[in-house]
Order: structure tokens, then sequence, then C-alpha cells
């Protein structure tokens, strides 16, 4: 009985053994087919044929029997289903897997698959306007990828979370995580392409500070890390630079980035971001040249950009862009219902550098409006908001390397706790190490004999150099000594020169006339501008009552300082023995007897002594008839009208005592002036435009002279020559005064 009991309990245990393994085996194969499907449809995935992989991931379901297996189904197919265009149901299916994974938490590879689906479910609430969730579901994220060691899935959405944390206006919180990213990516070695974007942030936030130095710094380094055949980053590139060139007002650095932009744009690969930055460079360039026409086309093109994508994906910067072309172009009620359209309460909440450009433009379309307490209202909540944000940055910024120095010294704490757990280690070893030190000793007796033979054999040599050195100090004393005399008497001479050069500066400034003696009946203003070189100049200027003509003259002799002093005081003295010797002299006349004058005393025909010349203006007012007659030697007078037209007054192309038989050939001119009261005539040497100076140290130029006096011609004369004055010193800024200054105006009364 026993036994047929004992045969009964072996078959059942046996059938037992036989059906779980049966089992087991069945879970292998439906396992091993689950993951074959899956992985079929990532290749169809990744070959773009989405059809192919949706039908397998709809096999995978079906063979799909834990519930991890079907949380991975759905994960896959929201990714098919996202690239398909169906945000819809991917974010559905995507927040089934996230509920899945909050219940049951199971492992390293689960906590992988959240990863993928909490990156991808931030990435579709970023593109629906959904700022708030996406910013939590990317903290979400950043903190599970590092502990799982994702670096770039890590990377990516720290980027996001600073860049909103700019958009916000909390620069200072920026600024702190994004340069702590910056120090990852160096330590773990990550490519460029995603320093590239931290290095764009750090540049974006520090441009809206204001801190242009550190911003062309983020700007240089952003360039090293490009890669000449990326699109996207050559366009990103050159939209940050344009912004940082308009800053500082470089505009052939502006024209370069345009250049590269209209190249870009044209490419059709290039992203849709990169695409509409672009295009908005390209539309405020225009707009600012006042070329509406091509303005006007690149916002077309920029306008049909935002309407191909949802309307949370759209840039308010586009809309603000057209805004400012609408209102330069007076077409306000278009501007105005633009700007109505704006959702101000949405941008005051999440991008504050949005609602900071929006309330710009309104105040901007405000004063076009012509009410101006609006616009000054409106801009002086932008200022005060901006201000704020700059004080609370720099605050914590304080804050943060505080912090920083604190974390330091918690590393260097550490550091030491490693060294002395290492000393220990080290006692453990001290046998091993005297027979190492046993064989370095030996080492070295054996290095040490060599250089002592070494040493033997160059003594005699070093007691040679030893003596050629002794000698060459004496002879360095000596010279020394030599330096130091000649240096004494050259100080001697040279304060006696500038002794010198002081006297002669107050003789030549007695020599001039005083500007009040230039002033007559037709002139109701004038003013001087008098400015040497050096001590003395080769610039003067001239006065003489002729009969009942008054006679003006303003000379600019060959160079300046001493030679050009001694010819302008030359030329003076030569004009006073003429203004004596004539009655009612003409300004041709003047200019001619003076031309003959100075080569006879200064100089023969003779062309090899050189050429001591003066270019001049001489102008005569009959004061009876009111007439003024003007004479020009390589000189240029302007005529400033009252209605703001600008008449210059070209001399012969031939100066005063010039010798060069060429020129000689060129008799002097007359020019009758018709004037107005009001108008305002200039006289001058060349000294004014030629000064070198401006952000790129060139010259003035005429043009922009001309610019200047027709700006400020109705001011009074004292108010020009202020105006004048100040703008000169603002252009010359740290550079030397390039040659002597000289201009005298006067307003017709």
């Amino acid at each position: 009985m026993q036994k047929t009991i004992y045969t009964y309990l072996s078959l059942v245990v046996a059938t037992l053994v036989v059906a779980l393994s049966a089992c087991t085996q069945h879970d292998d194969s439906s396992r091993k087919t689950f993951h074959a499907l899956l992985d079929s449809a990532s290749k169809f995935k990744i070959e773009g044929k989405l059809d192919s992989a949706m039908l397998y991931v709809d096999k995978a379901a079906a063979v799909a029997m834990s519930d991890y297996q079907k949380t991975c189904v759905r994960e896959r197919k929201a990714y098919m289903l996202y690239h398909a265009g169906d945000k819809v149901k991917s974010r559905a299916l995507l927040r089934d897997v996230l509920d899945f994974f909050d219940r049951d938490k199971s492992g390293e590879n689960d906590m992988l698959l959240k990863l993928r689906a909490l990156d991808l479910l931030a990435k579709i609430e970023q593109e629906n306007g959904n700022v708030k969730e996406a910013l939590r579901l990317y903290q979400r994220s950043s903190n599970i990828a590092k502990e799982l060691g994702e670096r770039k899935l890590y990377i990516q959405a720290q980027i996001y979370v600073h860049g909103q944390e700019y958009k916000a206006g909390r620069y200072a919180e920026a600024i702190e995580g994004l340069q702590l990213l910056l120090e990852y990516c160096e330590n773990e070695g990550i490519d460029g392409s995603y320093r590239f974007r931290i290095l764009e942030c750090l540049y974006k936030v520090y441009f809206a500070l204001g801190d242009v130095s550190t911003a062309r710094h983020y700007i240089s380094s952003m360039e090293s890390m490009m890669e000449p055949g990326d699109v996207q980053q050559v366009c990103t590139y050159n939209v940050s630079l344009y912004y940082l060139s308009d800053s500082i007002r470089n505009t052939a650095l502006q024209r370069q980035c345009i250049d590269m932009l209209s190249g870009c744009v044209a490419d059709s690969i290039l992203p849709h971001k990169s695409k509409v930055e672009a295009l908005q460079v390209l539309s405020l360039y225009n707009i600012k040249q006042e070329n509406y026409d091509a303005a006007g086309a690149y916002l077309k093109q920029l306008h049909e950009l935002e309407l191909s994508v949802p309307k949370e994906q759209r840039y308010l910067k586009s809309e603000m862009l057209l805004t400012r072309y609408l209102i330069a172009s007076s077409q306000l009620d278009s501007a105005r219902a633009l700007l109505n359209r704006v959702d101000e309460a949405y941008y005051k909440e999440t991008d504050v550098m949005q609602y900071s450009l929006y309330l710009a433009y309104k105040s901007w379309f405000a004063y076009a409006s012509e009410d101006y307490k609006s616009s000054f209202e409106i801009y002086k909540k932008r200022l005060h908001m901006m201000d704020s944000l700059k004080q609370e940055s720099i605050s914590h910024n304080l804050a943060y390397k505080t912090l920083r120095h604190k974390r330091d010294a918690t590393v260097i704490s550490q550091k030491l706790q490693i060294q002395h757990q290492l000393s220990q280690i080290n006692d453990i070893r001290v046998v091993r190490q005297v027979w190492i030190a046993v064989s370095v000793i030996a080492a070295l007796f054996i290095v040490l004999t060599f250089v002592v033979i070494r040493t033997m054999r160059t003594k005699r040599h070093s007691a040679q150099v030893k003596l050629v050195n002794l000698n060459l100090e004496r002879e360095v004393k000596y010279q020394t000594k030599v330096l130091e005399k000649i240096e004494v008497e050259l100080r001697r001479k040279n304060k006696q020169l500038h002794e010198q050069m002081e006297y002669a500066s107050r003789i030549q400034y007695s020599m001039l006339p005083d500007s009040s003696t230039i002033s007559s009946e037709m002139f109701s203003q004038v003013f001087v501008i008098y400015r040497p070189c050096a001590m003395i100049s080769g610039d003067f200027y001239w006065t003489a009552q002729c009969g009942r003509k008054k006679c003006i003259c303003v000379g600019d002799a060959t160079g300046h300082g001493i030679p050009g002093a001694f010819i302008a005081m030359v030329s003076s003295t030569i004009l006073n023995d003429i203004a004596l010797s004539m009655e009612n002299p003409s300004a041709v006349s003047l200019v001619s007897e003076l031309d003959n004058n100075i080569r006879t005393i200064l100089q023969t025909n003779d062309t090899t002594h050189g050429n001591d010349s003066v270019d001049a203006s001489m102008i005569c007012i009959d004061e009876e008839t009111k007439k003024i007659t003007l004479s020009l030697a390589r000189h240029n007078a302007y005529l400033i009208k009252v209605n703001g037209d600008v008449q210059r007054l070209a001399g012969v192309k031939r100066s005063i005592g010039d010798i060069d038989p060429e020129f000689m050939k060129r008799p002097f001119e007359e020019i009758t002036l018709e004037t107005s009261p009001g108008d305002c005539l200039y006289l001058m040497s060349d000294g004014y435009e030629s000064q070198l100076g401006g952000p790129n140290g060139k010259k003035l130029k005429r043009n922009n002279m001309i610019e200047l006096l027709a700006k400020y011609r109705e001011y009074s004369m004292p108010d020009q020559r202020q105006c004048l004055i100040g703008y000169l010193d603002d252009w010359m800024g740290d550079n030397e005064q390039t040659d002597d200054i000289l201009m005298v105006g006067m307003r017709i009364a």
C-alpha cells in the first residue's frame, strides 16, 4: 500500500516539473518574440517607414503578457505617433507609461524607459506652449538622466531648464546653472555641439544684462566650437554676432553677418527655429536701413513660415518686427490691431525677454501715435523691470561665488582625508619602499659620480667665462655712466626748447586778431575754433579794414609746428603790409599779391629749395554795397542756407606761394556770394575733417563735417562752437590730434 502511494506521489511531482518546464520555455519563447518585434519596429522607424514600424508595434502588443511589456509597447507606439504628427494620442500614451512607473518602480531598465518617456513628453509639452509643465518634466528627466549616467539627455534637459530661467528673468540662476553645466561637459568630454548650445545661452544672458565684453567672450568661444559644415550652427552664430555688432555699431561686421544669413535662409535643410531667427535679423536690418521693399519680402517669408507651425510654437518677436515695419511705413491701424492680439499676461508670466520686447514696441507705437505720456510710462515700466532684474542678478552672483568658495573648501577637505588614508596604506608598504630606496640611492650615486667628473672637466671653462663676464660688467657700467650723462644733457636741452616753444606760442597768440574784430554789419554772430596740433600752429586767421571793405583771411601754412608757424607769421605780416598799401582791394587781388610776396621773400623760382606755400580762404565785404566776394586757394568754404541747403564753394587747385610751373598757370578766381539773412558761412583749414578717431580710428571726413554744420545751423554761433568742439572731442577719444584745426563761422545779418 505504501509503495503504491509513493509511486503515485512520484508521478504527480514529475508531472508538475514537466508542466513548469513547459511554461518556462513558453515564457522564454514569448519574450524573445516580443523583443524581436520591437527591434524590427525600431529598425523600420530609423529607415523612415512609420507604417511598417507601427505594424510591428501592434504585433508586439498582441504577444505582450506582462504589464511591463505592455508599457514598453505604449512607449514605442507613442514615439511612432509623435513622428507621424499625432501628438494628442502620443501624449496620452506617455501619460499612461509614467503612471505605470509611478506605481511600480522595478529597476534601472525601467528607469531608462521612464527617462525616454519623460523626455518625449516634455518635448511635446514644450511644442504645445505648456511652459510650466514642460519645465517640470525636464527637471524630472534631468534628475533621472544624471542618476543613470545618460549624459546627453541630462544636458539637453538642463539647457531647457536654464533657458526658461533666462526667459523668466532669473539671470543669476541661469548663469550659475549654465556655467556648472559647461564644466560638466568639459570634464565628461561631451562633443562640441552641446557646448555650443550652452555657450549660446550664456551669450544671451550676458547680452540681456548689457555685459557686452563677457558676451563677446562667449561669442568667440562659440566660433571655436562651431563646425563649418553645420548650417544651423553657422546661422545661430551669425544671428548672435549680428546683435552684438549692432550694439557696438560695427556696420562692417553687421554687413558680413547679413550676407552669411542670406545664404543660410536659402538652405532648405535649415531647421524652423534657426530659419525664423535668420529672417527676423534680415527683416530688422532692412527696416533700420529703411529698405522697406526688402524688409516686406523677408517679413512675408517669416509670416508664411510661422503659419506652417502651431500657434504655440510661433515667436512673438516675429509679430513685433511686423509691428515695427507697419509703424515705420505709417500703417498705425494695422500695427494697433497686431499689438492688441498679443496675450500680454502670458508672456509676462512665462518669458520676461519677450514681454520686455512687447513693451518696447508698445512704447514706440504710442510715441508714433503722438501719445507721448503713454509712451513714457510704458518705457519707464520696462526700464524699471530690467533694472530690478539686473540688481537681483548681481546679488545672486555674489551669493553664488560665496557658495562656490565653500564647495571648493569642502573638496580640499575631502582631498586631505584621501591623502591621509593613502599615507596609512603607504605605511604597510614600508619594506618594499626601502628596497626601492636602496636601488634609487645606488642609481643616484652613479649619476653623482658622472656629474662630478663632468664638473671637473668644465671648471676650467667656467673660470674663463667668469673672467669674460667680469670685463663685460665693467664695460656696461662705463657705458651706463656715459648714457646717464647724455640723458641729463638731453633733458636740459628739451626743457630749454620747451620754454622757447611756450614763448613762441605766446607771441603767435598775441599776433592773432580777437574774434570780435571779425564782426561787421554783415555778420550778426561769429565764432572761431583755433586748436594748434603742437604748441605753435601753421594755421592762422587775419582781418583788416581796407577802406570801405572788411577783409578776412583763414590760412593753412605748409606743415605744422615750427615751420608752419614761421610761414603763418610771415603771411600775416605780408597781409598787414598789403592792407596798408591797397585801398578797397578785391579778394582775388589780396590773394594774388600775397602769392607774389611769399614767393619773393621765402624762395626763388628754383624748385630744388622745397615748396613753402599757404592754402587760404580770403573774403572781402563791401560795407556800402553789402557785396561779399571770396577767393579760395586750395581751400573749400561752405555756405549753409536758412532752409538747410548746403553750398560747397571749391577753390582753385593752387596754393599761395606755389612754385610748381604747372600750378602757377592756374589763375586765382573770385566768387561773389548770394546770401540771405540767417545764412551761415564757414571758412576753415582741413584739420577738422582730417582728424582720426571714431570706433575704427578713421578720418572724420568732409561729408560728416557738412552734416554737422547743417545740423547745428539753427543754433547761435557760440552754441555751434561748443557743439562742434564737443563732437570733435568725442570723435578723437584717446587718439592724438592729427593736424592744426582752425574754423571761422559767420552768420549773415
